[in-house]
């Protein structure tokens, strides 16, 4: 009983969130437009999952008090290559699926994204949602499930959880992978500042580098299949090593 608990407790921070937002959003008056306030719902968002985060589960430790020593320089470097690589191979997926399948939920935000202010696009992109969803999803929820879980579950569910939340089929993969990418980031540097900044990298590079040609065999069936079952792979099998100096 008490792992089941465990597994649905969490959940409800992804349950109070999107009531939250909801809420948020459909109490502001009419003359505030479509995207101010989804910035303003962000904003008040943030300020609910930074207090959570701080007043209930920042005192909290993981359950190995045990932290790497890590020379910072080399950790931001690695950091960054993986998050560039990783987010090459989610461009050409997200492409790839949506020639496949289309998505109405992508051709949706995009409209919305375009009609935006640009201030607010990346007041939102880059620092409300970066600092939100890493609080939320690594910061609670990865944590939680982490104490009766382990790390590699824990790692891949709340992974999963955060892509889904997303919203949309192109961006499951990517954000799937930037998931994990953040769990490690999290895990070796027991600091929510790196997953944060993992975050605002990935966004800044789809907001700064969308459009950027990519040669025609990168979405090829082959080479999509191959290289995110290699990273996924890659990634899972990271997080395993690192639960065993645990």
């Amino acid at each position: 009983m008490s792992k089941v608990l465990g597994f649905l407790k969490p959940l409800l921070y992804i349950l109070a969130y999107f009531v939250f937002a909801g809420v948020f959003y459909y109490i502001l008056p009419d003359s505030v437009d479509k995207y101010g306030r989804n910035v303003v719902m962000a904003f008040s968002l943030n300020s609910i999952v930074i207090v959570s985060y701080l007043g209930f589960y920042r005192s909290k430790r993981l359950r190995s008090s045990y932290a790497f020593s890590f020379n910072k320089s080399a950790v931001i470097m690695i950091l960054f290559v993986v998050t560039f690589l990783i987010w090459i191979l989610s461009q050409t997926t997200a492409s790839y699926l949506y020639q496949v399948f289309g998505d109405g939920s992508f051709d949706a935000l995009s409209k919305q994204n375009s009609s935006a202010d640009a201030t607010l696009l990346v007041i939102q992109t880059l620092i409300l949602a970066p600092i939100a969803e890493e609080m939320l999803c690594r910061g609670l929820l990865y944590k939680e499930w982490r104490r009766s879980f382990g790390m590699v579950f824990s790692g891949v569910l709340s992974s999963l959880v955060f892509a889904i939340m997303h919203g949309t089929l192109v961006h499951l993969p990517g954000a799937f992978l930037m998931g994990l990418i953040c769990v490690l980031s999290y895990e070796y540097t027991k600091k929510i500042k790196y997953p944060i900044g993992v975050h605002i990298l990935y966004n800044s590079l789809s907001i700064f580098l969308a459009g950027i040609s990519l040669p025609e065999r990168m979405f090829m069936t082959s080479w999509i299949v191959f290289w995110n079952s290699l990273a996924v792979g890659l990634l899972i099998k990271a997080l395993h090593v690192l639960s065993k100096d645990y």
